[in-house]
């Protein structure tokens, strides 16, 4: 991340000088490119700050000084009502997609787990596999690369992929997570609730099962579970899970009695919003007209 912010801020005279031959009406920043408002506010454009996190992470973590509403810790656990939701795949590695789709295939529809992990501890690793297992669930489980140096067969329990032999497999490095998605054996995914995964899970109307680490995760995923759209991996106080934890969330998600609400509700907001075209093309069309005239 370091290395990404110092690329951007070499890159600030290229941009400038693009900029200012080009001479947009509007110019879109996040938090690399912010060294761009001097070149904005020299040529007069307009500049829009975008943030990829929700509306409720943002009223949260960004609530302007002097807003009297929200001084005290208290106030931070009665958010406000937030918006109802915020609204070319890369080129695909043949050999992986091959394999993957190929087990995907086999499947009975609305079946399997995808699980894909944050860099994490081994042992955490160790008791998401072992929660995955006890499921009894078909899964996909997505791995990231272990370190240079390190044995692929370290990174699982010792025997993980003997005894889920059949069951489920195991990918370790790059896979194509939106394809994987789409697929229609998928049922749910457990993952660090990324907004980005999210929105492509709701999309093809799979469960949540989160797990949340870092930033605004937490955040997103308490109000997913507020919403009825996920369930939260039970944790101890001092955040440690079990995997009887994973395996229970998963449990309840997949085929549960109690998860039948969920998986409605899952499928409601898919065919209402996340893949509801007509609405998501209306939003980008009425913002568009909105950036032109000002209305």
């Amino acid at each position: 991340m370091d290395d990404l912010k110092k690329s951007c801020d070499l890159f600030k005279e290229p941009i400038s000088n693009f900029i200012a031959n080009k001479l947009p009406h509007w110019i879109f920043v996040d938090f690399f490119f912010l060294k761009l408002l001097d070149t904005a506010q020299e040529l007069d454009i307009p500049v829009i700050f975008y943030l990829i996190t929700t509306a409720s992470s943002v009223v949260f973590c960004w609530t302007p000084e002097g807003n009297d509403q929200r001084r005290l810790p208290q106030d931070m656990t009665a958010p406000p009502d937030w918006v109802d939701f915020p609204s070319q795949a890369p080129k695909l590695c043949g050999k992986i997609r091959g394999v993957v789709f190929d087990r995907l295939d086999k499947q009975n529809p609305n079946t399997v787990v995808f699980g894909s992990e944050y860099k994490l501890k081994r042992e955490e690793i160790h008791e998401i596999s072992y929660g995955i297992e006890l499921s009894g669930l078909p899964f996909l489980f997505l791995l990231a690369k272990p370190d240079p140096g390190g044995d692929d067969d370290e990174v699982l329990p010792p025997g993980f992929e003997t005894r889920t032999k059949g069951s489920g497999f195991v990918q370790i490095g790059w896979a194509p997570q939106r394809e994987i998605l789409a697929h229609p054996s998928i049922g749910a995914s457990l993952f660090h609730a990324g907004w980005s995964s999210v929105v492509e899970n709701l999309t093809h109307a799979n469960c949540l099962v989160l797990l949340p680490f870092i930033i605004t995760q937490p955040l997103d995923t308490r109000l997913l579970v507020e919403k009825g759209l996920a369930i939260e991996v039970e944790r101890a106080e001092d955040g440690s899970f079990t995997r009887n934890d994973i395996a229970n969330a998963l449990q309840m998600a997949m085929v549960s009695k109690e998860g039948e609400a969920l998986r409605a509700r899952t499928k409601e907001a898919a065919n209402g919003i996340f893949a509801n075209k007509e609405l998501n093309h209306s939003y980008i069309n009425n913002f568009v007209d909105y950036l032109k005239h000002g209305v």
